[in-house]
């Protein structure tokens, strides 16, 4: 209660009396539809079990100047950044990020890029209609290490390229005039490009590669990806290391426990040129070598998450038809982000008594919580909308953060996506949300619903910026700074208009519900009395 006089506090004590007394009902806020962005522009209708999941916390914002990476109509290349270049989800590592756009002014009209301090610099150069269009368009693109020249890239979620701390960047693309019409990617700071696999390239295990899909690379350079060779019967996971393959897991091979995997991959995508990639979910892989990849199983265990070591040792993680953090049993669940530390990050669906309801898991596998699940309550709002954990986007930290895209439905049929951070501890701090002001000097608009973290930098914000001067979309940097609790009003400063917004919403579910507990009380109210004054 640093700087608030005695007379303001009696004041406070007395208006809380006056206010708990209209028992407000804490079910009043319309709460819409529930929803899960599946990927891109894919969106799927949920039921959702009607119940507060947070077992404590503190909701808070964090006032942090947004850092902008790459806008539309930088100039790169021959050409200039599309708006829709920012629509596609980034990578983060080291400060810097990767992504795929696509060019005008130009026959060179697409490629991969890093960016950091406001600047992009291409990491391969392509021509024509896009990966997967069967038109090669002039041959202008960059030359590839496996002979001719890069033609389409592939844009989307499934598709973002994947960058490490030394900026190493993955990414899958189309050839004309080489060896193979298509491969993964790795390119290096220095310039050059190494072909991870490619289609028609030898296999690890015999047979060749009918078809390659994208993976996670870990700051070694090691890579973990999907593909099917020809003497499988479907997609599996392999590594790659200095030019070196690996099969890591495939239908038919044995799974922890007893049983074998049988469904490893699938997500598969069909194309125009009539080829197919298989797209998910990834396996995630960190700096110690250990992979996580979800699987379907025919053993004891019919789906679930596996961890899998650098010594090859595999062990069930996160299991189908086992206790969630929240009640109820996991009934299916997407791919995991792995740290260092052995925590994953991954979306789920929960069978309560036969009702269904879903949410974000984090955490060790034998000490999972719940990171943010439909219908909990914080701003004042409630989440009705969610999104599938996919890699390379990271989704936990090295320090066991959680960022996640959510929707927040709010008083008045207001209704908002924002990018949001949640610690082991369960404290939810808004880091962007649409209305806000961009780093390109316009609003946040729309919001790519599947950013990355790393500790130390921040997070990822891809977005619409209706209204900027130099571009009408932009990559942006949420910086790692500290959390304002009690700043309701997003000043700066908890102070008096804090205060009467918190009395002001006394008995209901906010804003002003600092302990997420779902009802503003005398809870909240000690909260934001002990962050009185300014912020940081």
């Amino acid at each position: 209660m640093l700087g608030l006089p005695r007379s303001l506090l009696s004041m406070v004590l007395a208006g809380a009396t006056a206010v708990s007394a209209m028992a407000v009902a804490n079910d009043r806020l319309h709460v819409g539809p529930l929803h899960v962005r599946v990927h891109d522009g894919v969106t799927q209708q949920r039921s959702g079990v009607r119940m507060t999941h947070l077992e404590g916390g503190v909701a808070g914002t964090a006032e942090c100047p947004l850092v902008l990476l790459a806008d539309s109509g930088q100039s790169v290349d021959e050409g200039t950044l599309v708006p829709s270049a920012f629509m596609n989800s980034a990578t983060l590592a080291g400060g810097r990020i990767a992504f795929f756009a696509m060019i005008d002014g130009s026959a060179r009209n697409q490629g991969v890029f890093r960016a950091e301090g406001g600047i992009a610099t291409p990491v391969a150069i392509g021509c024509g209609s896009g990966g997967g269009s069967g038109d090669p368009g002039s041959g202008v693109g960059d030359p590839t290490p496996i002979g001719g020249t890069f033609t389409g890239f592939f844009g989307g979620t499934f598709f973002a390229p994947a960058i490490n701390a030394l900026g190493d960047v993955l990414f899958m693309a189309d050839l004309h005039g080489g060896s193979s019409p298509r491969g993964l990617f790795v390119g290096h700071l220095n310039g050059t490009i190494d072909n991870v696999a490619r289609v028609g390239g030898p296999a690890p295990g015999g047979g060749t590669f009918v078809n390659v899909g994208h993976g996670s690379i870990n700051d070694a350079g090691t890579v973990a990806f999907v593909g099917r060779a020809s003497v499988d019967t479907g997609p599996g996971i392999f590594t790659w290391t200095n030019g070196t393959l690996q099969k890591i897991a495939r239908p038919g091979s044995p799974a922890p426990g007893g049983g074998t995997y049988t469904i490893i991959v699938g997500e598969t995508l069909g194309f125009s040129d009539g080829t197919n990639i298989p797209v998910g979910p990834l396996p995630d892989i960190n700096n110690l070598g250990t992979i996580a990849f979800r699987t379907l199983a025919s053993g004891s265990v019919s789906r679930g998450i596996v961890l899998r070591t650098s010594a090859g040792v595999a062990t069930w993680a996160v299991k189908a038809n086992t206790a969630t953090p929240i009640g109820g049993t996991f009934f299916d669940m997407q791919g995991a982000s792995l740290n260092d530390a052995g925590e994953l990050c991954f979306f789920a669906d929960v069978n309560i008594s036969g009702t269904f309801t879903s949410g974000l898991f984090a955490g060790l596998p034998n000490q999972l919580h719940k990171a943010l699940a439909f219908y909990d309550e914080f701003d004042g709002g409630t989440v009705t909308g969610l999104a599938f954990s996919r890699n390379p986007m990271q989704f936990i930290d090295a320090d066991g953060n959680v960022v996640a895209w959510c929707n927040v439905d709010l008083p008045g049929g207001v209704s908002h996506g924002r990018i949001v951070t949640i610690d082991p501890a369960g404290l939810i701090v808004t880091r962007a949300e649409q209305g806000d002001p961009s780093a390109n000097g316009g609003t946040i608009g729309s919001i790519d619903a599947w950013p990355s973290a790393q500790s130390g930098f921040g997070v990822t914000l891809s977005t619409g910026t209706p209204g900027a001067p130099s571009g009408q979309s932009a990559h942006q940097l949420v910086p790692a700074c500290a959390a304002c609790v009690g700043d309701l009003t997003n000043d700066g400063e908890v102070d008096a208009e804090d205060l009467a917004t918190l009395l002001g919403a006394w008995s209901t579910a906010g804003p002003g519900d600092l302990d997420a507990s779902g009802t503003v009380n005398a809870a909240d109210l000690a909260v934001l009395l002990g962050a009185w004054g300014n912020c940081g």
